[in-house]
């Protein structure tokens, strides 16, 4: 593909693997691929020493922990790059903050909190705006709905055959009493999502099997709904680029149809349901704007009379910081 980074068809393979199925064994992933357990075991590792594979994390069901996500999308003003770092950086080191994009586009930097109301979102927003209120352009605030994960389907050749493995993350605000061991449980997952139950258990102070048991009860009751593997293909030629599509005459059946669509895009990774934007949006990896131009074509000439617009941002640094609330 692109760069120095040695990369082929078995490793696009192993990526769509593991990418919303981080706990996969070194067996399966030398079946799947028809390559030895040792063979798998090196390609992991040098995709992970390469920085293609950043990390693994847990992907958490939010409400059921009590928390909305809510998005922040700021224009900044009167700042260089350095400064947009420094202020990505500041809301990274925030409490609430769960993930941190910068970008190019209408909008610089988007910042998702996990909060439990709205005091304690004000109390985070006012925190990272602290003596900056004079350097942002325009702000907005949406509550998001639903997060849909999708494999990244569009590294391998071979289309996916109908319905593509989805982890949709969203539902009621519910009160789930866990115990302390299963919010470090968590905690842990959500920044080693890939750690072996002995190295778990090592830092939990039990045995295996009661790490293993505590694993299996949070995802059979839904808190933990997979395991994703954060990926940087930028390394590998892929441009990062989110769209953000406003519908008229909206149906809930057009709706569908429409989200529908945008899933089936081998190009998809993730689709947004938020309030206080645009009707839906959506992530897409893709190796150059042309692409991106093809995409928003299809969707107009698919759906004409029903989008009144799309916009796009062009992601240049993703920061994952873990899908678990931090204490």
């Amino acid at each position: 593909m692109s760069g120095e980074i040695r990369f082929d068809e078995r490793d696009a393979k192993l990526l769509q693997l593991i990418d919303l199925d981080a706990r996969i064994t070194l067996a399966a992933i030398g079946k799947n691929l028809r390559i030895s357990k040792p063979a798998a075991k090196r390609r992991l590792e040098r995709l992970e020493e390469v920085g293609v594979i950043r990390r693994y994390v847990a992907i958490i069901n939010l409400p059921k922990l009590g928390y909305n996500a809510y998005r922040l999308s700021f224009k900044l003003s009167r700042m260089d790059t350095f400064e947009h770092r420094a202020f990505a950086k500041q809301a990274r080191n925030l409490q609430e903050t769960g993930w941190v994009l910068r970008a190019i586009g209408s909008w610089d930097v988007l910042v998702t909190f996990y909060a439990r109301g709205a005091m304690q979102l004000y109390g985070a927003y006012r925190a990272l705006l602290a003596d900056m209120s004079q350097n942002i352009a325009s702000k907005r605030i949406s509550v998001i709905v639903r997060l849909r994960h999708y494999s990244h389907d569009m590294l391998v050749r071979t289309k996916p055959i109908g319905h593509r493995k989805e982890i949709l993350v969203g539902g009621p605000i519910e009160t789930t009493e866990l115990d302390e061991m299963d919010m470090h449980l968590l905690d842990l997952l959500s920044k080693e999502g890939r750690a072996s139950l002995v190295t778990l258990s090592g830092k939990l102070g039990v045995t295996p099997k009661t790490v293993r048991n505590r694993m299996r009860r949070l995802e059979k009751d839904k808190i933990i709904l997979g395991y994703n593997a954060v990926l940087d293909t930028t390394k590998i030629g892929y441009e990062h680029h989110k769209m953000f599509v406003y519908l008229d005459n909206i149906t809930i059946e057009t709706y569908k149809k429409i989200r529908g669509y945008v899933s089936s895009m081998p190009a998809t990774m993730l689709i947004t349901q938020a309030l206080g934007e645009s009707e839906l949006d959506f992530d897409v990896k893709v190796k150059n704007t042309a692409e991106v131009h093809a995409i928003i074509s299809d969707l107009r000439n698919n759906f004409k009379g029903i989008i009144k617009d799309i916009q796009t941002l062009l992601i240049t640094d993703e920061d994952v910081i873990d899908y678990t609330p931090r204490r």
